[in-house]
């Protein structure tokens, strides 16, 4: 997953500071979300997967998608994602072309695991807390988990919180043990 991360990372900074200097954000959204949707088709991933097929086919076959509803730069963003065999990397490309254009928002993306579901109360409070923390408009993503024992895990970019009652009991047992 990483790896899909680091080859999609160029392409998605690439695309949205062409959406930022065209103040095209939504377009460019849009686009990526419906290619997205396209590119995750099984018969669709089996065509591009297709060592046989060229590039300049799969293009082909893409582009008519969209019925003539595209600007020149997101023709050639497509040309080049086929060119350079990328087009299975769209969804990496989508979700930090999304995380791009929050940033320039000023909304920070968190994800909570927890084991079982938060109440709405609790997912409110949990909002109000976040947003004070990191003092950014916050946009979380929920999940759940089963795996875990209790508690909850917090990602926010690179740090992660772990409230586990897993990682509780370690701790407990480190502190006792030293």
């Amino acid at each position: 997953m990483s790896e899909k991360i680091t080859i999609g990372r160029p392409y998605s900074k690439a695309v949205f500071l062409l959406s930022k200097q065209n103040k095209n954000y939504v377009e460019w959204s849009e686009l990526l979300s419906f290619l997205c949707k396209i590119i995750n088709d099984k018969s669709v991933i089996e065509l591009l997967k297709n060592p046989i097929i060229g590039a300049e086919h799969k293009f082909n076959f893409i582009i008519k998608f969209f019925d003539n509803d595209l600007d020149v730069n997101q023709i050639n963003f497509i040309r080049l994602l086929s060119k350079h065999k990328r087009l299975l990397y769209i969804n990496e490309i989508s979700e930090l072309f999304h995380i791009y254009m929050e940033e320039e928002q000023g909304i920070l993306r968190i994800e909570v695991i927890s084991a079982s579901g938060i109440n709405k109360e609790g997912r409110d409070r949990l909002i109000s807390i976040l947003s004070k923390k990191y003092d950014k408009n916050v946009s979380i993503k929920f999940n759940v988990d089963a795996k875990l024992l209790g508690g909850f895990v917090i990602k926010v970019k690179d740090n992660v919180i772990d409230g586990t009652l897993k990682e509780s009991l370690i701790n407990l047992k480190n502190l006792l043990t030293s």
